[in-house]
């Protein structure tokens, strides 16, 4: 009988099948590509609004772009963040929620090193932050906390944590340090996505009246988001956590309300999502399993590509997508967004990215009893820890049916 390893909590699900060979169990391990193809989906839409973000043109075809992907594609990362942290907020596996921690330090070091190869000076703040590392360092933060509130109702927690995200944008004390403000407003999808069953979600997915009204979803967000922007400009700030009296005076009075239908149109263009991206495999969901690196390392790369690099007394400056005609600038956007994609997701980033964020337990000494963890009932291949986590059995899903 192959050796059982421990594992748990991963972005990724999988599947097994056991059948005899010879009187050997012989497991096979598949990952279900849904899950990998709806991350890379998420994490180019992270990279291409990055991208325009940090040119800051103001294009009406790139805001209104904009509009639409900050409108659904952080909520749809931090849902399959909750969805995916079951056995590792379940089992408290502090070293898991530890690599989140070791990601948002990584970052951080990477983006200061890159501000310094650019302008030879860059200010430094290890727990303030409203850039791109607070995703990290909200992630860690929320393992920690729902592996508290797990133990009460969930419709309880789900409620207050909702109550308390709609409100904390009237507290100005709120902001960029340990990034509370993002961490109030986000949480709710968080432990959406950890009481919710991927089976549920997969099953839902393949009836045609659920993916013809996701499909309506998406278009409709299109057609407001193209049509309303100059109206709509507010909800990218209501929903990154940002105070309401910096918004707008009207905004402040009735900010819960509004942040409460950001959190309804934000849910529904999540799940569209899910429902939409099909189930096919390809090497593109290989690049899916490996966003960690993608989300590293990408906006350091950006800097790079918008803002060129300092080589002694010379600056050397790229293509400048400032300077472009807007329908050309956002042609070369999309080009630029794809490759960053495809090569930050390359193994030989994934596997450096791993080697620094995923921390290595300490061994237990001889004849000391160890804690007991939640083991998984099937043998596990050489593969990085990531691709394994499962709270329900797999075998009743079968990936031909979704």
């Amino acid at each position: 009988m192959p050796a059982v390893r421990t594992v748990s909590s991963a972005p990724i699900s999988f599947r097994t099948d056991e059948r005899q060979n010879g009187g050997t169990s012989v497991t096979e391990t598949k990952r279900i590509a849904k899950w990998d193809n709806i991350r890379l989906l998420l994490i180019f839409c992270v990279v291409l609004g990055h991208i325009i973000n940090y040119v800051e043109r103001d294009a009406d075809l790139l805001n209104r772009i904009y509009l639409f992907i900050y409108a659904f594609h952080m909520p749809a990362f931090v849902f399959l963040s909750g969805l995916f942290s079951k056995r590792a907020v379940r089992g408290h596996r502090y070293d898991k929620a530890f690599t989140f921690l070791a990601l948002y330090f990584l970052i951080k070091f990477a983006l200061f090193l890159t501000r310094v190869a650019l302008s030879r000076e860059a200010a430094f703040k290890l727990f303030s932050t409203i850039g791109v590392d607070w995703y990290a360092f909200v992630i860690f933060l929320f393992y920690l906390v729902t592996m508290f509130l797990q133990k009460f109702d969930r419709r309880y927690v789900l409620l207050i944590s909702v109550f308390f995200g709609c409100m904390a944008g009237y507290d100005l004390t709120l902001g960029g340090q340990m990034v509370l403000a993002r961490a109030c407003s986000f949480y709710p999808f968080f432990l959406l996505g950890f009481w919710m069953e991927q089976d549920t979600l997969l099953k839902m997915s393949r009836k045609i009246w659920v993916k013809l009204l996701g499909a309506a979803v998406l278009i409709a967000a299109g057609v407001v988001s193209a049509l309303y922007y100059d109206d709509l400009e507010w909800i990218v700030p209501v929903l990154k956590g940002f105070s309401y009296r910096n918004l707008d005076e009207d905004l402040f009075v009735y900010g819960g309300l509004y942040r409460l239908a950001v959190y309804v149109v934000a849910l529904l263009m999540t799940f569209a999502v899910i429902v939409l991206v099909p189930s096919l495999r390809g090497f593109w969901s290989k690049l899916g399993s490996r966003t960690m690196s993608i989300y590293a390392l990408h906006y350091c790369i950006i800097m790079i590509v918008c803002s060129g690099i300092k080589i002694g007394k010379h600056h050397v400056k790229f293509y400048l997508l400032n300077e472009l005609p807007e329908d050309s600038a956002l042609r070369w956007m999309l080009l630029i967004a794809l490759l960053i994609t495809i090569v930050l997701g390359l193994r030989p980033f994934d596997w450096l990215v791993r080697r620094i964020t995923v921390p290595p337990l300490a061994k237990q000494p001889a004849g000391e009893p160890s804690e007991p963890l939640r083991q998984t009932t099937e043998p596990i291949p050489d593969l990085p820890e990531e691709v394994f986590e499962q709270t329900q059995p797999i075998p009743t899903v079968r990936e031909d049916d979704i």
